[in-house]
């Protein structure tokens, strides 16, 4: 079963992979395929569901379908549209029958010519009325999957089922049963289902899985309290939705009484404000009636029984200490740590919030001691029972946790009364200094400027992002040199301006992932318009001991807006041929598990990439799926298991997987004859139809280094092409320097605090020696064409870098991309570690180049590994296909690039007619259709009579003047859409256009003519009107009332028509017909401009009534609730005629 407070993994015998999909309450609660069979029990086969919620369920729109055990679900019976399951009543279908042998079945619900066999096969219940037309080969796609409420897989070699194992087979006289009575649904198909005598259920059966009734979940205060303020308000919580009716529970206390309470809330909280305030320490007991508590589902029940609860007044000040020992102020201190850590205090102050997985509540100093640089909040390590203002006392020690100040184990919460609970504090970021947000800590803050998502690495593990103001957070060292006062000014500015997103749970792996959204994920660049919540101090990873830093837990729920939007390929490079860089994350094909043997060590400790089948299937599916989308003709490869390039090797592999996927001999490997002594090599695979290999493969090594031994971990990898369509060549050499990871670095190589990490003079060296490697290249190819590709773990200016390009290599990124240019993410910033240089000579062949953000940006939660995940989000798409985004190259070999031309642009419009007040959105496309990058520059002067409303990407407004600029690659295009509004007041035609220079001219482009015309008047229904046929009948009488709805307006509108009728007056009927709920009659619908809408409503004057009859219908729909009276009706008593008698 698949509810809406579960989900179901479907598992594919074939493929080793899982989906998951939402469901609804229905379950397939019973199979049988020996209808009419030999020896068979019954006639037919029959498929049986049950409904295990609390509400009826419409099968309109949803079929049964079945599949043979290897085969796609292609037999299909689309259910009645007017068949309904009620709860816990089970639903009949009928399918084929094999024979006459056999008893009939009970009558069925719905029929139909499915066949099951008893041997194996795969029944799917489906919401949709198309075959799903998968399930064997191919296998189902996640949107299929998401159609599957409930599924059985049964028989061994079944190819898709519910959870490890298929449900077993039955026979011709034997049955699938669903446990407990089709009760129990643990998403196993082996352990769900069992085997007897076939009992079919139909509608008419008795119900199954009886409702639990409701019953009172938790009390505040809870029962025994002893610290209940005397003006407290008690909070009743139910443990489902529920109906409070009548008397429904009393207050009763031994000195002042009975108190009544108003009620507010509900359906499943309700607080109860007494009356009166209780008295000094007297016990009070609050009972709930049972019979007068009703849960809201189609089977209605009320309480077992009574539920009370009992708890002793105080009043303020009581029992808590008048004079605390000191003041939340004091504790905080004005430093980084508290200045009484390790001493027990008691504080007091006022609930400002509660977070119970975190065990324990955050309190806040209602005045506060006038010092901004101290905080007035602190965490309270304490799981007592307590509600945002809730005025408290707190005993107990002092403590520095994970970097934040908390009265910690040990503490005792004395409640005092209640109070306003405190606003929040506006917090405007960046903060002045680093540690800027510590006086902050512990409060309640809001944060109103637009925040954005820089990491998500941590998402699905611990519920955490990282978030900043002013914009995404970029590595310093991607665009300054380490150690300069830019890179040191944008790291001060990033840590004031960073902080992390928590969801207010200590649990790992939470389920369901936090603000994961549209297409199951959170880009970073995505978008939180302004925050609140407590700001505190905590861990922000999984090191041990963990880094620690400012963290919110919101008490308003983030709302997030997608910003950064996944693409379904990377940007068109041009060129005429086309060079990618891509790190596939430890693609090992030797799986990690016990007695495994990788190289260099032959042990497990070595095999770094997926532990099962089932993982490396879903990596490879991903890691391919995203190759193919690049379809370049050189692929650079880096962290591929070194276990060489034969047939069983991990290279040959996803050559392999890429060639079943495309075409035979789509892609052929280049041996490389020394890949190192790493576990993980670099590696190339090429495209034979597009380019020939010349000469042999090299691998670079430096052996005997005076400081590194081998030089090179991972030797750079080169090999030289021939376009095949002119012979033109080019070499590309692939590259992995040395990580960042300190390890076992010595002193030189110890982080030096300038950015670089660990290890930089490593990579610097082999950079140094890298260029050597390029001038062989240049030597034995006879071309000076050369290509540097890889993840050279150095960010855009960093010392390896700056090597290579203070040789004379060219950084293609930084040229194409500029300084926000990113292929990696990391602690919260981006940057690019994957490059693309080029030689001066190959720098003009150069078309274009792009990363295709396609892991960076996605949360980690979503790759392939299947550990820490409850709620598994995989999809066979190349999103989080790596850690790393690939980085994709166009080159125009031969005959040299044509100068950028922005002649084809244009500004085209959404519509051409509208009317005064509306939107339009212009959009201004950048077209380039020569060969070469510049660098365009946009001028949008509006018209006078458009009011701007935002544009994407952004751009500089000045008045009715918007400008951009930006570099543009060739035979690439670049969009801006512009979103305006026309004033109300237009009428006319509207001309707009844009100015774009570039290419060496300046073009003005028209966008075409929008015709204006005058905004309708909104609906109007005062003229609407009740009449009566008659307004002076008798006793018993039928009277007509006329209800005409009239827009005097020109815009349509929904209205809502209701006439309460007299008590005196008996419905009888109504033209067209309307909802009756006892005297109420009611009626919607759409009334559009200049028409009108009637409604004649047949009543009954009941019978011995007399005198005058009122009635009035309301109408909304234009803003206004109006009044419709019908002339009075007058009614008189029927006259009775005796006959007279004389005597």
């Amino acid at each position: 079963m698949l509810a809406t407070m579960f989900t179901s993994t479907f598992t594919y015998r074939n493929t080793s992979t899982a989906s998951a999909a939402v469901s609804t309450t229905l379950v397939i609660s019973q199979i049988y395929g020996g209808g009419g069979n030999g020896s068979a029990t019954y006639t037919h086969d029959y498929i049986e569901i049950l409904n295990l919620g609390t509400t009826t369920v419409s099968l309109s729109g949803y079929s049964v379908q079945q599949a043979s055990v290897t085969g796609n679900f292609t037999n299909i019976t689309t259910l009645p549209i007017t068949a309904t399951v009620a709860p816990g009543k089970y639903f009949l279908y009928r399918g084929a029958t094999g024979g006459a042998v056999g008893a009939a079945l009970p009558t069925p619900d719905a029929t139909g010519t499915i066949n099951m066999g008893v041997g194996g096969g795969k029944v799917a219940l489906v919401n949709g009325t198309t075959a799903l037309g998968c399930g064997g080969t191919p296998s189902c796609t996640p949107a299929q999957l998401a159609q599957i409420v409930d599924l059985i897989g049964y028989g061994s070699t079944a190819t898709l089922f519910e959870g490890s194992a298929p449900a077993p087979v039955h026979t011709n006289s034997t049955a699938a049963f669903r446990a407990d009575n089709g009760c129990t649904d643990t998403d196993q198909n082996s352990s769900d289902f069992s085997v007897a005598a076939p009992a079919p259920r139909n509608s008419a059966s008795p119900a199954a899985c009886a409702p639990v009734p409701p019953s009172v979940a938790s009390t505040i205060p809870a029962n025994t309290s002893n610290e209940v303020p005397l003006d407290s308000n008690i909070l009743i919580t139910f443990t489902e939705p529920v109906t409070v009716t009548g008397t429904w529970f009393t207050i009763s206390c031994a000195t002042s009484g009975t108190h009544t309470a108003s009620v507010s809330g509900g359906p499943t909280s309700y607080t109860l404000d007494p009356s009166a305030d209780f008295v000094n320490n007297e016990q009070c007991t609050v009972t709930i009636i049972a019979a007068q508590v009703m849960d809201q589902d189609d089977t209605p029940e009320t309480m077992l029984q009574d539920y009370s609860f009992t708890f002793t007044a105080v009043p303020p000040g009581g029992i808590c200490p008048i004079n605390p020992t000191t003041t939340i102020p004091a504790v905080q201190g004005t430093g980084l740590a508290s200045p009484v850590a390790g001493q027990t205090v008691r504080v007091q102050g006022v609930v400002s919030a509660v977070f119970p997985s975190l065990s324990g509540f955050f309190m806040q100093d209602t005045t506060g001691d006038g010092n901004p640089a101290t905080s007035d909040g602190l965490f309270i390590f304490n799981s007592t029972a307590v509600m945002t203002g809730n005025v408290v006392s707190v005993r107990g020690p002092v403590a520095e946790f994970n970097g934040g100040t908390q009265i910690t184990t040990g503490s005792s919460v004395t409640m005092c009364g209640t109070a306003t609970a405190p606003a929040p504090i506006v917090l405007d970021l960046p903060v002045p200094t680093l540690d800027g947000q510590e006086q902050y800590e512990g409060m309640l803050v809001s944060i109103p400027e637009t925040i954005t998502v820089d990491q998500n690495f941590f998402q699905g593990r611990f519920g955490q992002i990282t978030v900043s103001a002013e914009g995404r957070v970029y590595n310093p060292t991607n665009r300054n040199l380490p150690g300069s006062p830019a890179a040191i000014a944008e790291a001060n500015l990033n840590a004031r301006r960073m902080f992390v997103l928590d969801d207010g749970r200590s649990a790992q792996n939470p389920n369901p992932i936090p603000y994961i959204g549209q297409d199951n994920t959170l880009r970073p660049g995505d978008t939180i318009a302004g925050l609140t919540g407590i700001l505190s101090q905590g861990a922000i990873n999984a090191n041990t001991p963990p880094a620690t830093g400012y963290i919110l837990q919101p008490t308003v729920a983030p709302v997030f807006t997608r910003v950064n939007e996944r693409t379904a390929a990377p940007d068109a490079v041009g060129g005429n041929v086309k060079v990618a860089s891509f790190n596939v994350l430890n693609y090992f094909n030797t799986f990690n598990q016990a007695g495994a043997q990788c190289f260099p060590s032959n042990t497990s400790n070595d095999c770094r990439g997926a532990n099962s089948a089932l993982e490396f299937e879903r990596q490879r599916t991903k890691i391919i799926t995203a190759m193919l989308a690049i379809d370049a003709d050189v692929v650079g490869l880096m962290e591929i298991e070194n276990d060489g390039d034969g047939a069983t090797s991990a290279l040959q592999d996803l050559v392999n997987g890429l060639n079943a996927a495309s075409a035979p001999g789509t892609y052929a490997l280049v041996p490389s004859p020394e890949p190192g002594g790493d576990a993980i090599k670099v590696a190339m695979i090429y495209k034979p139809a597009r380019v020939t290999r010349v000469g042999a493969s090299q691998n670079y090594q430096v052996p005997n280094h005076p400081t590194y031994g081998d030089l090179f971990d991972r030797p750079p990898f080169a090999q030289t092409f021939s376009l095949d369509s002119n012979g033109e060549k080019f070499s590309v050499v692939v590259n992995h320097f040395k990580s960042k990871g300190c390890g076992t670095s010595g002193v030189v190589d110890t982080d030096q605090g300038d950015g670089q990490g660990c290890w930089n003079a490593k990579r610097t060296v082999q950079a140094q020696n890298l260029l050597n490697f390029i001038n062989q290249i240049k030597a034995s190819a006879a071309d000076d064409d050369v290509l540097v590709i890889g993840d050279l773990n150095a960010y855009g200016k960093e010392d390896p870098i700056t090597t290579l390009t203070s040789a004379g290599m060219v950084n293609e990124i930084e040229r194409f991309l500029g300084t926000t240019a990113y292929s990696y993410v990391f602690d919260g910033a981006a940057g690019y570690l994957d490059h693309a240089l080029t030689t001066s000579a190959l720098s003009s062949q150069v078309a274009g180049m792009t990363e295709w953000h396609i892991n960076a940006d996605e949360p980690s939660v979503i790759d392939y590994n299947t550990e820490f995940k409850p709620q598994d989000l995989y999809t066979p798409t190349p999103y989080r296909s790596s850690d790393h985004d690939p980085v994709v190259i166009g080159l125009q070999l031969g005959g040299g690039l044509t100068p950028a031309n922005f002649s084809g642009s244009s500004k085209t419009v959404n519509t051409t007619t509208v009317v005064a007040g509306s939107y339009l959105t212009y959009t201004l496309t950048i077209s380039n259709s020569g060969q070469t990058i510049a660098t365009f520059n946009i001028t949008d002067t509006l018209n006078t009579n458009l009011q701007y409303i935002g544009s994407t990407p952004s751009m500089t407004q000045t008045g009715q003047q918007l400008t951009a600029s930006g570099s543009i690659a060739g035979n690439q295009q670049k969009t801006y859409v512009i979103t305006v509004r026309v004033n109300a007041a237009f009428a006319g035609p509207l001309n707009n256009s844009f100015s774009l220079s570039g290419d060496g001219t300046t073009r003005t482009f028209d966008a075409p003519v929008v015709t204006v015309t005058a905004a309708p008047t909104a609906a109007n229904l005062s003229a609407s009107t009740k009449t009566v046929n008659a307004t002076a009948v008798t006793t018993g009488d039928q009277i007509t009332y006329t209800l005409t709805v009239i827009n005097s307006g020109q815009v349509a509108t929904t209205y809502n028509l209701t006439d309460t009728l007299n008590a005196s007056l008996t419905f009888v009927s109504a033209s067209p017909p309307m909802n009756v709920s006892g005297q109420t009659v009611s009626a919607s619908g759409i009334v559009a401009g200049g028409t009108s809408v009637v409604y004649t409503l047949v009543v009954e004057v009941n019978a011995g009534f007399s005198g005058t009859i009122t009635n009035v219908a309301q109408v909304s729909g234009d803003g206004v609730t109006r009044q419709l009276t019908a002339p009075v009706v007058t009614v008189s008593l029927r006259k009775l005629f005796l006959p007279l008698i004389l005597r």
